[in-house]
Formats: structure tokens, sequence, C-alpha cells
């Protein structure tokens, strides 16, 4: 590459290792070192497990089982409260 005439050598050899360094390296994507990009799977992974969470939940609370317990809890809450409402002679 020529650049001018009057150009030290090494100001022209520094030039084209810059536009060299420009070809060889895109701006978008600097392979797994680019925070960016690391930013990115990040805040990818957090909404996946925030997903996964919250079908747990929700799937975990309308199942059978889960409302079977419940309304076993409300039975012994029941039984507890005539139990003490028999102890205080109520």
């Amino acid at each position: 590459m020529i650049v001018g005439g009057c150009t030290p050598r090494w100001m022209d050899l520094s030039i084209e290792l810059m536009f060299y360094e420009r070809r060889c390296v895109p701006k978008d994507d600097r392979g797994p070192s680019d925070l960016t990009r690391q930013i990115d799977e990040l805040k990818q992974k957090v909404h996946d497990a925030e997903l996964e969470t919250s079908l747990v939940k929700a799937i975990g609370i309308n199942s059978p089982e889960m409302k079977a317990l419940q309304q076993r809890v409300k039975e012994l809450e029941e039984k507890l409260k005539l139990k003490q409402m028999r102890e205080s002679g109520l």
C-alpha cells in the first residue's frame, strides 16, 4: 500500500497494519471474549431460568396432588380448631 512519498517507512507500515487489523477483526463479533456477546448470552440464560421457574410453580400449584394436600391442610386446621375449642371449654 502506498500512502505517500514523503512519509517515513515505519509510518507506512503502521498504517498498513492498522488496515490489516480492521479487515481481520470484525467489530460486530470479537469471538468468545466479546463482553457484549457474553452479556447477551447471560441475559438469555436468566430469562430461560425465570421462565422455567414460573412454569414449575404454575404446574405445581395447580396439580391434583397439590390440591389434595391443600384440602388435607384445611381439614387438619379445622380439627385443630375444634380440639382447641374443646380444651378451652367453649
